[in-house]
C-alpha cells in the first residue's frame, strides 16, 4: 500500500494536502507524518505556509506517479567532509585527461563499496588549490556494515583525507544547500622555493 513522505527544502514551514478536484489551504489536513491516499484518489496535492500566507505554488501528483516513483530502490545521501592538498590535480571537478580530486575519490569509493558511486562537490577548485573543508554528496542503495571512514583514508593517496560522514535527507545537495563559502588567498612578496 502506498504511503507518501514529504519533506520541504525550506525550515518552518507547514505542508497541508488534499486528493482530486479540491486545492489545499491552510485549513486542509496539515501534514504531520505518513500518508496513505484513500483507494479511489486519483490526485494528490499539496502546498506549503508559513504561518497564514501561503508560500510556493500548489503541487499536484497524479497517484499512478507517485505509486510508479515507490516502486524504484530507495537511495540513502550522505554528506562526506574533506580536505586535500590540490598541488598535484587539476581542481576538484572530472575532466578527461587531468588527475582531479573528484575522479580519485569516485575510484575509491566505488572500490570500497563495490558498486558504482557518483558525487557532486559543494563548488569546485581550480588546479593546485587545497581544501580545508569541502562537502561532496553521494547516494548509495544500501547501508555498509564496516567502518568506510577508516577504509576510505587507508585506500586514498596521501594528499586527500576523510574526516566525516553524514546521512542526510535525500533532498539535500551538496552545492545547492551550501549557506557560506569562504576562500583564503595567500600571497607572498618574496621568493619561496
Amino acid at each position: 500500500q502506498l504511503k507518501v513522505l514529504l519533506s520541504t527544502e525550506v525550515k518552518g514551514l507547514d505542508i497541508y494536502y488534499s486528493f482530486d478536484n479540491s486545492e489545499p489551504d491552510r485549513f486542509y489536513p496539515k501534514y504531520t507524518g505518513k500518508i496513505t491516499p484513500p483507494k479511489d484518489a486519483t490526485m494528490f496535492k499539496v502546498v506549503t505556509y508559513k504561518g497564514k500566507k501561503q508560500v510556493g505554488r500548489i503541487i499536484s501528483m497524479p497517484i499512478d506517479e507517485l505509486n510508479k516513483r515507490a516502486g524504484k530502490r530507495w537511495r540513502l545521501r550522505y554528506f562526506v567532509h574533506i580536505g586535500y592538498n590540490g598541488l598535484h590535480y587539476g581542481g576538484w571537478q572530472k575532466q578527461p585527461g587531468v588527475a582531479n580530486v573528484q575522479g580519485v575519490l569516485e575510484k575509491f569509493l566505488s572500490q570500497a563499496l563495490k558498486t558504482p558511486i557518483a558525487i557532486n562537490g559543494c563548488g569546485r577548485t581550480d588546479a593546485h588549490v587545497h581544501a580545508s573543508q569541502f562537502f561532496f554528496h553521494m547516494d548509495v542503495e544500501q547501508e555498509w556494515d564496516f567502518d568506510l571512514l577508516f577504509r576510505l583514508n587507508k585506500l586514498l593517496p596521501h594528499n586527500i583525507a576523510v574526516f566525516d560522514i553524514i546521512p542526510v535527507d535525500p533532498q539535500r545537495h551538496a552545492r545547492f544547500d551550501a549557506v557560506k563559502r569562504s576562500y583564503d588567498y595567500f600571497l607572498h612578496t618574496y621568493k619561496n622555493p
